[in-house]
């Protein structure tokens, strides 16, 4: 078994305390691809414990982490600038009628990278 961990830092009566938080478990599996899907988590850090028991040490060529890309869809001109913007990480999710005009969106989307 592993499990993946994110520490965190708490105060509890004048100390201060490490925590490790798991945010995933999962079985490694000998000759196995061993690829795992872990959702909705931030951190700036990771670690990963693996549970080998008696068995020969294992060796581990690679580790590799990806992200979804995330998108935002607007119509916008060319005559005008844009920014975004983004400060508070506890905002609660807007909850827009946004589901309704799926079928509005056209499938091939012009795609801008921010520089």
């Amino acid at each position: 078994d592993a499990e993946v961990f994110v520490k965190e830092v708490r105060k509890q009566k004048r100390k201060t305390r490490v925590f490790e938080k798991r945010i995933a478990r999962f079985s490694i599996i000998s000759n196995s691809s061993n690829v795992f899907t872990i959702s909705n988590f931030q951190a700036d850090s990771i670690f990963i414990r693996i549970e080998n028991n008696d068995n020969l040490p294992l060796e581990i060529t690679a580790i590799n982490l990806f992200q979804l890309n995330k998108y935002l869809v607007a119509e916008l001109s060319a005559e005008n600038n844009y920014s975004l913007e983004f400060s508070n990480e506890k905002a609660k999710k807007p909850n827009y009628d946004l589901g309704f005009f799926t079928d509005k969106i056209p499938e091939n989307l012009n795609i801008i990278k921010v520089g």
